[in-house]
């Protein structure tokens, strides 16, 4: 709910007639429910997502680092539109834009079946100035493919990027 220095995640468990407080420490850029639990991308530190799991109405939610992209206690990256395919298993993808004031960082996307396990599935080969990245990442679609939008400077304006979907694999 905000810039620094009124950041906060609220939260409400009466359809937004009421409003509670579930954390001051984060600042969150998108939200995104799954099944058993909440997922947060940061606009701050931790860099990476944080989650609620949902334990019903009489537990308040307690929000917790999820995923950690690097140990920095400065801004680093900042997420953007996450988004998951109405497909059956397909995995929610959380990409991510440059927010380091000096230095480089490569763009890059998380992605999750479950919000308990991560995986990174895109990291470029080339570091970006600040504000630069991967905007948003939609699929699969009907046909396998992934679509996103991507600011990089190798040109003066965004990419469309096409590629063809991973393959999900349960681990052994």
């Amino acid at each position: 709910m905000g810039d620094m220095p009124h950041q906060s995640i609220l939260y409400s468990d009466d359809w937004g007639k009421t409003w509670q407080v579930a954390s001051t420490q984060y600042q969150a850029t998108t939200i995104f429910p799954l099944p058993d639990c909440v997922l947060f991308g940061t606009d701050s530190s931790p860099n990476g997502i944080l989650r609620y799991n949902r334990a019903g109405k009489s537990n308040p939610p307690v929000i917790e680092v999820a995923y950690r992209i690097d140990d920095s206690p400065r801004l680093t990256y900042n997420a953007k539109l996450a988004f998951q395919s109405r497909q059956p298993g397909a995995p929610a993808f959380f990409p991510y834009i440059v927010k380091v004031s000096s230095g480089q960082l490569p763009g890059l996307v998380i992605a999750t079946l479950d919000g308990f396990t991560f995986f990174e599935v895109f990291r470029d080969s080339i570091s970006y100035e600040v504000q630069k990245g991967v905007f948003n990442l939609l699929g699969p679609t009907n046909k396998g493919k992934l679509i996103g939008l991507l600011y990089d400077g190798r040109q003066q304006s965004y990419s469309l990027i096409k590629a063809d979907a991973q393959k999900w694999v349960e681990p052994e």
